[in-house]
């Protein structure tokens, strides 16, 4: 609110924000830090800027920690931001990471309760094993699976899954004798057949998250894991009628003045996302705002509303 990238809007059952508080409130924190400005309004927008500098670090580090240190190049992915802050950080992350693009879903406030009703019934199971593999592995995970797997199939029949509808995935967490951490390794499936290509897996997963592996070491299996998934009917969303690049002026809902990163002040405009049809294209800096989240669009990038009612926001060259 103190950076202005989001309103007073009145929230749920009439909640309104007040500016003023918040004014007052990151003023004292600025004070306490050593931030000083000819007014309190100065001092409570440094500490704003800090307070968004130090969420965006954290959230980069997470960005690398499950791409970059897993060996994965995360400008080879789109980021899917989501819930009620995600999009509103997009365009930062965007740029600190180099990313191509991010995908904002129709509804990014609500995309954890979407995804648990549009998830199968899933039950999982674990057993602790710590044995290497030369010693008689196959055969304890083989007729552990085959056990464990028909008891939880049988489990989410009885819920009402078709037993058809099932199905099962098998994993194990693995490591080289003598490591003090482990790889979940996927199967392929659960006979022996199947067990019998997981040291070979295990040297191909160490190999693509750390560089190297060895494969005249033991590959000790810690815990043995099994999940059984049941199927649901996907999720059809309704088409929506396109239009062109340039939005309805009927979705313009304000001009408001925020402070963009770095610090100098913008005038740009809020566009009501539920009035944004397939094709709008809105360049920033620019708000994109609806009941549950806020996007922001930084300067020199692009949002462009897609046939499937998600917005793409993308950097341009």
């Amino acid at each position: 609110m103190v950076l202005g990238t989001l309103g007073s809007v009145p929230l749920a059952s009439g909640l309104e924000l007040d500016r003023s508080l918040a004014v007052a409130a990151l003023a004292a924190l600025g004070g306490r830090t050593g931030l000083t400005g000819p007014d309190a309004e100065s001092v409570a927008r440094q500490a704003a800027h800090s307070v968004v500098a130090i969420s965006v670090a954290h959230m980069v580090r997470a960005l690398r920690t499950v791409s970059i240190e897993r060996g994965l190049d995360p400008r080879e992915f789109t980021l899917v931001p989501f819930g009620g802050a995600g999009p509103l950080h997009v365009g930062l992350l965007l740029r600190h990471m180099r990313l191509r693009d991010a995908l904002v879903p129709q509804r990014p406030g609500l995309f954890s309760a979407e995804g648990l009703l549009a998830a199968g019934l899933r039950l999982d199971d674990a057993q602790t094993v710590l044995r290497t593999y030369s010693t008689g592995l196959v055969d304890l995970a083989a007729g552990w699976f085959g056990e464990r797997g028909d008891a939880l199939v049988a489990q989410l029949v009885s819920d009402g899954v078709s037993a058809d509808a099932v199905t099962i995935r098998p994993m194990a967490d693995c490591r080289y004798l003598g490591q003090g951490y482990e790889l979940p390794v996927e199967l392929p499936g659960v006979t022996a057949a199947d067990l019998e290509q997981l040291p070979a897996l295990f040297h191909a997963l160490h190999h693509e998250r750390y560089g190297h592996f060895s494969p005249s070491e033991e590959v000790e299996v810690v815990t043995l894991r099994l999940a059984a998934v049941g199927g649901v009917a996907a999720v059809v969303e309704l088409p929506r009628v396109g239009g062109g690049e340039v939005p309805d002026r009927a979705a313009l809902l304000a001009e408001r003045e925020i402070t963009v990163p770095g610090g100098t002040e913008a005038t740009v405009p809020v566009w009501d996302r539920e009035r944004l049809v397939p094709g709008n294209v809105v360049d920033g800096p620019a708000l994109i705002h609806q009941m549950d989240a806020t996007t922001l669009v930084l300067d020199r990038q692009r949002a462009t509303v897609l046939s499937s009612g998600d917005l793409r926001v993308e950097e341009l060259s």
